[in-house]
């Protein structure tokens, strides 16, 4: 895909490390019915809006098979919150 994804797009695999320092990536929910990946941080005023309807729809969600992979984009080093 050149640019940027469009609705209806298939991501490419790709792998970041989680909380507990293991890499993951996106064909480890294969098995999955779906994936929502969000891209948040913890000191963004917008995310912290979304955090508790989030939190709803993981509740409502998963066991359903549905997967919320939350992805902290920013640097510790730049922004200490995260």
């Amino acid at each position: 895909i050149d640019g940027p994804y469009q609705i209806g797009d298939t991501v490419k695999d790709f792998q970041v490390k989680s909380i507990s320092g293991q890499m993951v990536s996106l064909k480890n929910y294969d098995d999955q019915k779906a994936l929502i990946v969000t891209f948040m941080c913890n000191t963004c005023p917008i995310v912290q809006l979304y955090d508790q309807r989030i939190k709803d729809l993981h509740q409502m969600y998963a066991p359903k098979g549905v997967v919320l992979l939350g992805i902290n984009a920013n640097s510790p080093k730049r922004q200490p919150g995260d």
